[in-house]
């Protein structure tokens, strides 16, 4: 997982919490001054946090989804997919 690296002085604006899913903690957001998405990953049995650059194709489908069993799916798969 990196830090933010879209900006030399990256600030982190929070979104969306879509809670665990697959033992990861994540929280949609972006950088707030280039507005890039990233998403913060909290591995909960290491403690080990970062972030990761978020598509806009899964911003979009992230943002589609309700709170629940879907969301936790699509994050479980992403997650799968991006760490």
């Amino acid at each position: 997982m990196d830090e933010l690296t879209c900006c030399k002085d990256s600030s982190w604006v929070p979104e969306r919490d879509l809670e665990s899913a697959g033992g990861f903690e994540f929280v949609l957001g972006h950088c707030g001054y280039c507005r890039t998405p990233w998403m913060n990953v909290f591995c909960v049995a290491t403690s080990i946090t970062g972030y990761e650059r978020v598509k806009p194709g899964d911003v979009e489908a992230i943002r589609a989804i309700a709170d629940g069993a879907e969301l936790k799916q699509y994050m479980r798969r992403w997650g799968d997919a991006n760490l």
